[in-house]
């Protein structure tokens, strides 16, 4: 019998996201099926699950030369979160394109890109959508361009809170939005720690269960209610995808709408990740955008909290905004799922990720709190008042930053968790709690 080489790619396997996505493929068997390109060493349970490491750097096209033979599908989950500006530009935006020229020479067919909400334009983001940006019935294109990818020719994270990429170029896709509410800690994806460079012995691999002992993939296509049992497939609101428990709820009086999206990031880390967006898009590849990954392996949304609710204690405005959030277990459970069944996504398409109900900021820092033992703040300011005692105990934290953590940004994420069968997770509350061990530890 002929061996069967890897056919998926990951760049980023060791930061925080990938390492997630990486236990999820390997809990799926799938490890054999799976290259990762990498500057360091990889932790033992990958190499143990039958990973393979191509060694090099995305800003060194030589060394991504033969890196993409037998992909088929790509998944580019690294990026350059803070630091320098043109480090960041060198990464995010020269990285993808040098990997995507290599992708389209080896006929690579699927390239699944993760960014982040953080290249909208600063807001109230209340609810909404982002439909895809490709032909409507485009399913499982290959990327454009000459060759079986078809990748278009031309196309060319003190405080750390990383509230996302920011925008560059002119030509900002404006999108309608539903009433509702959220603020945005950014996820990072590659460039920190994983937690199993910490722990001795790594992660067990993922048996790709959800709590109740359930698998996580049902039939593409069909809603996926609270808890993971299933129903028939419904609207965008179709209520099968909303929870109960006290973590979050979904808003239901439109009383007010928040500001259209556009893509106009504050901060070079975010344009140079929409700069990376707008190259895979072009090249026929479909875009993630999550707003605040939390979970084993969070340095950015947890212990800015922690910083924050430390310095200033008090609750501002009441604590009432929204935040999207996502689980890192549930953002990877989607994204192997795409990985696996890579005709499911259009091409040219554009996906929210999070948890289909938004949590109130004071929901969010109380359980943090509690679970850290930390004192749950007391007082409560008005907001103007609150922003000056924040600037003066944290005078890194900037404007942008203080809006993601104090008004709405909300995201209708229901297309994902349709189009991928994969259950949204039992909620903030139990998954914060599943990640005790690791805040504890790292927040020691």
């Amino acid at each position: 019998m002929t061996a069967v080489g890897p056919d998926i790619l990951v760049t980023g396997a060791t930061g925080f996201i990938g390492t997630a996505v990486l236990r999820e493929l390997a809990g799926r068997g799938m490890g054999p099926r799976v290259r990762v390109l990498a500057r360091r060493p990889v932790p033992g349970w990958m190499t143990q699950a039958g990973v393979t490491t191509w060694p090099g750097d995305l800003t060194d096209a030589a060394s991504l030369a033969g890196l993409c033979t037998g992909i088929t599908t790509l998944l580019h989950l690294a990026s350059q979160v803070g630091g320098d500006p043109a480090r960041c530009r060198a990464v995010n935006e020269g990285g993808t394109a040098k990997l995507l020229a290599e992708a389209r020479r080896a006929g690579t067919e699927k390239v699944l890109y993760l960014s982040t909400c953080a290249v909208y334009r600063d807001g109230v983001h209340r609810g909404a959508a982002v439909p895809g940006t490709g032909p409507a019935g485009d399913r499982g294109s290959r990327i454009r361009g000459s060759g079986p990818v078809g990748m278009r020719q031309g196309s060319g994270s003190g405080l750390v809170v990383d509230l996302g990429p920011s925008a560059g170029r002119s030509g900002s896709v404006v999108v309608r939005q539903r009433c509702g509410a959220a603020a945005d800690l950014g996820p990072s994806t590659s460039r920190n720690r994983s937690p199993d460079e910490r722990l001795p012995n790594g992660p067990e691999p993922s048996t790709g269960r959800n709590l109740a002992g359930e698998h996580r993939h049902v039939k593409p296509g069909v809603a996926v209610a609270p808890g993971g049992s299933t129903g028939r497939s419904g609207s965008a609101g179709d209520t099968s995808t909303r929870r109960n428990e006290p973590s979050g709820e979904r808003p239901r009086d439109p009383a007010t709408t928040g500001a259209e999206l556009v893509t106009d990031p504050a901060s070079p880390t975010s344009r140079s990740r929409l700069a990376g967006e707008r190259l895979v898009l072009a090249a026929g590849g479909t875009v993630l955008r999550p707003h605040l990954v939390h979970g084993p392996g969070d340095r950015h949304v947890v212990p800015a909290l922690v910083r924050w609710v430390r310095a200033v204690p008090a609750w501002a405005a009441g604590g009432v905004a929204r935040t999207s959030l996502v689980a890192v277990a549930d953002l990877a459970a989607a994204i192997a799922v795409l990985a696996l069944s890579p005709r499911l996504s259009r091409a040219g398409e554009v996906l929210h990720v999070a948890d289909p109900r938004p949590v109130r900021m004071r929901r969010l820092v109380t359980a943090v709190c509690e679970l850290l033992d930390l004192p749950v703040p007391l007082a409560d300011l008005p907001l103007a008042e609150h922003h000056a005692r924040t600037r003066a105990a944290l005078p890194s934290l900037t404007d942008h930053q203080y809006s993601l953590l104090t008004r709405d940004h909300w995201y209708d994420s229901d297309r994902i968790w349709h189009l991928t069968g994969v259950s949204p997770g039992p909620g903030f509350g139990p998954r914060l709690t599943e990640a005790a061990d690791w805040y504890r530890e790292s927040l020691a």
